[in-house]
């Protein structure tokens, strides 16, 4: 798909298929194996209280540099908890450490069910259940479940309070529960390119891809506006500029992704 999409022959109602965008663009980044890349979503992966994944990682003193690979496993079904968009299982270089997190990706709906059916709290669950040992943990390994990645083009802490509020385990939902949006990957890939030089043609597409989706970050337009000092003076700090085309917001993305959200959705 990414080859069609960036040629625009993909078919315009493919566009929000969310299991086409995971296949396609997780598909092609899980052979990046652990680079700056997977490194820089475990750091921008944050949980209600402001920690990363990353952080906690550097708590319990594990290092993932030099990570001999990354493996990602596609909708795996485990029964009553459902089926993950990925599981993604990292081990380190020289290292008895496995580590591993599920994501769930969204493009334009929300997360499936609340209360006792909530859909991050399942899959919270289904990492600290038998059946996930049994099924994905390696008997000669020391086996660690970082927790749950909820991928969004849009501000989803609304969703994922929910999520943590649904549950009598609240705290370790807080620790392990975290938000990431596709517009932060897109300025990962944006970053990285200048450092992964055998892989930047493949990075430049993906970003590309990400832009032909709709999910890139909008990081506003240049007008020349021939403003009084004065008259700048006088607007509250939290203004942008585009505050005198009519935007006053502080996060230019939430307003692209809002627009998305129901353009996408067919509202």
């Amino acid at each position: 798909m990414l080859e069609s999409t960036l040629s625009g022959k993909t078919p315009a109602d493919l566009y929000n298929n969310e299991d086409l965008l995971t296949s396609t663009f997780f598909g092609l980044l899980q052979y990046f194996q652990l680079s700056h890349i997977w490194e820089d979503i475990l750091k921008e992966s944050r949980n209600i209280n402001g920690k990363s994944i990353y952080d906690s990682l550097e708590l319990e003193r594990i290092s993932i540099s030099g990570s001999s690979y990354i493996k990602i496993h596609f909708w795996s079904k485990f029964d009553i908890f459902g089926e993950p968009d990925l599981i993604v299982e990292i081990k380190a270089d020289g290292s008895d450490i496995k580590l591993f997190l599920v994501i769930e990706i969204k493009l334009w709906s929300l997360k499936s069910n609340l209360g006792d059916n909530d859909q991050l709290i399942k899959y919270l669950s289904l990492l600290k259940s038998p059946v996930f040992s049994k099924k994905m943990h390696s008997p000669e390994c020391n086996n660690i479940n970082l927790g749950v990645i909820y991928l969004t083009p849009r501000n989803s802490w609304k969703e994922i309070i929910e999520s943590v509020n649904s549950t009598e385990q609240s705290e370790i939902a807080r620790d392990m529960l975290y938000d990431l949006r596709w517009q932060t990957i897109y300025k990962i890939l944006e970053k990285s390119n200048t450092k992964e030089h055998s892989f930047s043609d493949l990075q430049s597409k993906l970003m590309e891809f990400i832009l032909k989706i709709g999910l890139a970050p909008f990081d506003g337009f240049s007008v020349s506006l021939d403003v009084d000092d004065d008259i700048l003076a006088a607007y509250p700090g939290y203004l942008s500029p585009a505050s005198f085309l009519g935007f006053t917001f502080r996060d230019v993305d939430e307003f692209q992704v809002v627009y998305n959200f129901y353009k996408g959705r067919g509202e």
